[in-house]
């Protein structure tokens, strides 16, 4: 995953209501299925190693 795919991340996140945000970084599957419905291509290229992207985005949005 390379800066334009977590710039893509943070911008669908944003895209969200505060309320969905919290939901969707609530946990990891609940951030992996957001993911894949939502940047697919992406989910591909991470799904393997989302874990510590889904912890610094916890830790952004905290």
């Amino acid at each position: 995953m390379d800066d334009r795919d977590r710039r893509e991340i943070v911008d669908a996140l944003h895209r969200e209501s505060p309320t969905a945000r919290q939901r969707i970084l609530a946990t990891l599957d609940a951030f992996r299925d957001w993911l894949r419905q939502t940047l697919y291509l992406i989910f591909l290229k991470t799904r393997d190693d989302l874990e510590p992207l889904w912890a610094w985005l916890r830790l952004a949005y905290a």
